[in-house]
């Protein structure tokens, strides 16, 4: 069997490992854990379509876990395999994001995107924030958001950034 037919994504498939995802975090690590070793072991030539299918399931389980705190993925396949090749922060970014919501409330907009400052730079997660009005007590807990990420990953080389936007008036 040749390694396009192995890697070959079945939708149900992708589907069922979502829901199981969904249904058990502790499951849900050991999935990510798992897809990660395969790709590590894996030649360069079957690696990669490995981590593309991958990615669309990291994708999907982000769509379903963030649906709660109605937060858009802009980029959502630069995201999910942004965190495909660091597994370690997805459950703590989701985490984040329900926890601003949480903490922000109904009426804000939340938007996680994989940005970067530019040419050669790595790429940066950040949590947009947008909200009608913006004391300086919300921007203070919206910024803190990036400080509660960056105690939790302080050796990881990754950033993650939360921000308000400031819509024009």
């Amino acid at each position: 069997m040749g390694a396009q037919a192995i890697i070959q994504q079945d939708d149900n498939a992708d589907k069922t490992i979502v829901s199981n995802m969904e249904k058990s975090p502790e499951l849900s690590k050991k999935v990510i854990v798992l897809f990660n070793q395969i790709i590590a072991q894996a030649s360069s030539e079957v690696a990669e379509p490995i981590k593309n299918a991958f990615a669309e399931t990291i994708a999907a389980y982000l769509k379903g876990q963030l649906a709660e705190t109605k937060t858009e993925l802009r980029n959502e396949t630069e995201v999910a395999k942004f965190l495909t090749d660091h597994y370690k922060l997805i459950t703590p970014v989701i985490s984040i994001c329900k926890e601003a919501r949480q903490k922000i409330g109904e009426p804000a907009e939340l938007l996680l995107s994989l940005d970067d400052y530019g040419e050669g730079d790595r790429p940066y997660l950040s949590l947009y924030v947008k909200h009608t009005e913006y004391s300086t007590e919300l921007t203070k807990l919206i910024t803190s958001f990036s400080d509660l990420f960056d105690d939790i990953f302080a050796d990881e080389k990754v950033y993650f950034v939360s921000q308000p936007i400031y819509s024009k008036k």
